[in-house]
């Protein structure tokens, strides 16, 4: 998927709202001027709404996100998403966004996100000056809970945690050219 959202310029490159049981799996994203991959639906806390379970984000390529827009990332969560599972994906940014705030983030969990695990996965923001709100990964409010974050590698390894009751480790660093080898596996 090259170049997404060219007319409407807010749209996620691959968006799955309300599913169950949904791989989003072994997808090449490149040039989306907002998020990469976007899973779930529904902002605040709303724990009794189960039936966006059992989802994967798993093994995706995904190159530059938010060039144009922003408060986006390569993969955008939002609300409860019960046995939710990130893993090996590798993101990587090579174009600097345009927005100065809100800007690149690895791994998204946004508003209501609920019940998420993420691992093993690369964020490779070497060639994004740091600056104001550029995260590895982040879960920016009280109403994410539950989120799992461990095991994962970042260039840049900034992480933001307000959730209530989750853990979210800082990456793994890593110099761009000098990947560990777990890092080159994915």
């Amino acid at each position: 998927i090259e170049n997404p959202a060219m007319i409407f310029r807010g749209s996620p490159a691959i968006s799955c709202y309300y599913v169950a049981d949904t791989d989003i799996a072994h997808n090449n994203i490149t040039n989306c001027n907002y998020t990469g991959i976007s899973l779930g639906w529904g902002w605040d806390d709303y724990p009794d709404l189960t039936y966006c379970a059992n989802n994967k984000v798993e093994n995706n390529y995904i190159e530059n996100v938010n060039l144009i827009t922003a408060d986006g990332g390569a993969i955008y969560t939002l609300g409860n998403l019960p046995n939710a599972v990130i893993k090996g994906n590798y993101y990587v940014q090579t174009k600097m966004p345009q927005q100065q705030a809100y800007n690149t983030i690895g791994i998204y969990f946004d508003e209501g996100t609920q019940n998420v695990t993420a691992t093993n996965n690369v964020i490779d923001m070497a060639a994004v000056s740091a600056r104001d709100e550029i995260y590895a990964i982040r879960a920016w409010t009280d109403t994410i809970k539950n989120v799992t974050a461990t095991g994962n590698y970042a260039t840049l390894t900034t992480v933001g945690n307000a959730g209530t009751s989750c853990v979210i480790d800082t990456p793994t660093a890593y110099t761009a050219g000098s990947e560990p080898a777990a890092v080159a596996e994915i």
